[in-house]
């Protein structure tokens, strides 16, 4: 079974993006109507409006919410990043938060922007 690590770049917590990724989350984790159909994948869902802001504004990789979080990229086979878009630019919190990757952080793994 492969991991999928979701990042939801999204700064509120019922925006359409959050709802986008829990469906994806549910349909790559074999969830149908509610039920389990399936071997599905091993998905986590990472809020990056959730980590710390004066870690991710520091860019301090050491912070443990955020080691936990880029630690959980690292380790995943697959990585969806989903953002609302505004002036043709993603959010700033999820872009803080890709600064603060590897730089090969998603070398070989699928990624799947949305």
């Amino acid at each position: 079974m492969s991991s999928i690590a979701a990042l939801v770049g999204s700064p509120s917590t019922g925006s359409r993006t959050v709802s986008l990724v829990e469906h994806i989350a549910g349909r790559l984790a074999g969830r149908l109507a509610g039920r389990l159909a399936g071997d599905g994948h091993d998905v986590r869902v990472v809020p990056v409006r959730s980590l710390p802001a004066e870690a991710l504004l520091g860019a301090d990789p050491g912070d443990p919410l955020v080691a936990d979080a880029v630690a959980a990229v690292g380790a995943a086979d697959g990585v969806v990043v989903a953002s609302p878009i505004y002036k043709a630019a993603c959010s700033g919190v999820l872009t803080t938060f890709l600064d603060l990757l590897p730089q090969a952080a998603l070398a070989g793994k699928a990624v799947l922007p949305c």
